[in-house]
């Protein structure tokens, strides 16, 4: 049996389907998997099971992104499908998969306070009688990734016994000139400042181990600028990492994270699905739909629309909130 799995997305997009992927991959033991995928998705699911064996990438942000839809729909013609899921609500995305299988499942519309990862699992369950009600996301980490890990952080001074709180400022296209993509940063950028307090405030905590907490920021070039900002502002209480891309490293480094902090954006998704604690900055959206997947008692949202000045967006969050989720989550580590 051969079995075709769609879903065209960013990091966090790909990570929302892991419960629906893992529920199809038990559902059947024996099919190999097609997954047509994005960039980004190739990446961090090409080593997600032996099962997915095929993976066809469609990078719908090039130039050729139309002559690439096209062949893709040549291919899959040929391939003998016994069944496609499609995880997209897109007509034209599933127009792509038209009379290529016996059967097919395609996702409908998102609906409000019904997270997206539960409605890729809803459609799971139409094929499979025993689909779980519910699935973490849920990403594999090499051992190997993992020690590379341990080498590069004991090279800056953090050591296996260290507690590692990661913050993540930046979000998916923070530096896109598009006007219509400008009102974004209102509900995803929170101030540099409001993270340099965070920091300092971080560090300054005794832990029960009697160690105090190390914060990073691991950021890619183009990134920098704004790390070095709120590195300067917080006074040496930040390691700042420059990092290439390479997903492999950056889901080992979030498994080694005890706490991420950071705005709805992919690698808070990546860290649910690592298993790491996670205190995540909204506005502008509800965590409901697509907050982080996982166990209730790892992760804190807050939300701009919780507080005094919701018109202002994500920096209406206040550094005392966000500390004190940290708190909170701190002393679950710690069994307290």
């Amino acid at each position: 049996m051969r079995i075709l799995v769609v879903r065209i997305g960013r990091a966090g997009d790909m990570v929302m389907i892991t419960p629906a992927l893992k529920a199809l991959l038990s559902c059947y033991p024996q099919a190999l998997f097609t997954l047509l995928t994005s960039p980004d998705g190739n990446r961090l699911l090409k080593n997600y099971s032996a099962q997915i064996d095929d993976i066809r990438i469609w990078n719908r942000s090039s130039l050729t992104s139309t002559l690439q839809k096209l062949s893709i729909r040549r291919q899959l013609k040929k391939t003998n499908f016994d069944m496609v899921f499609c995880f997209e609500t897109s007509k034209s995305i599933a127009k792509l998969t038209n009379n290529i299988a016996k059967r097919s499942f395609y996702q409908q519309a998102y609906q409000n306070n019904i997270h997206h990862a539960q409605v890729s699992l809803n459609l799971v369950a139409e094929a499979c009688s025993t689909s779980p009600n519910f699935l973490p996301v849920n990403l594999p980490v090499s051992k190997e990734a993992l020690d590379n890990i341990d080498t590069e952080l004991k090279s800056i001074g953090i050591t296996d016994s260290d507690f590692i709180i990661a913050l993540h400022p930046t979000y998916s296209g923070f530096l896109s000139n598009n006007p219509k993509k400008r009102h974004i940063r209102k509900h995803k950028l929170w101030p540099a400042k409001h993270f340099s307090e965070l920091a300092k405030s971080l560090c300054s905590i005794k832990l029960p181990n009697g160690k105090h907490p190390k914060v990073i920021i691991d950021l890619l070039d183009s990134e920098i600028p704004l790390g070095e900002k709120i590195s300067e502002l917080a006074q040496g209480s930040i390691h700042l990492i420059n990092t290439k891309p390479n997903f492999e490293r950056y889901k080992a480094l979030l498994k080694r994270t005890n706490l991420l902090v950071a705005p709805d954006t992919g690698p808070m998704h990546i860290a649910a699905a690592v298993n790491t604690r996670i205190i995540a900055l909204f506005s502008n959206k509800d965590p409901q739909d697509c907050g982080p997947y996982t166990d209730p008692e790892r992760f804190i949202t807050l939300r701009s629309e919780h507080t005094d000045s919701p018109e202002k967006g994500i920096s209406a969050i206040t550094v005392e909130s966000v500390l004190s989720a940290c708190h909170k989550q701190i002393n679950k580590h710690f069994g307290q």
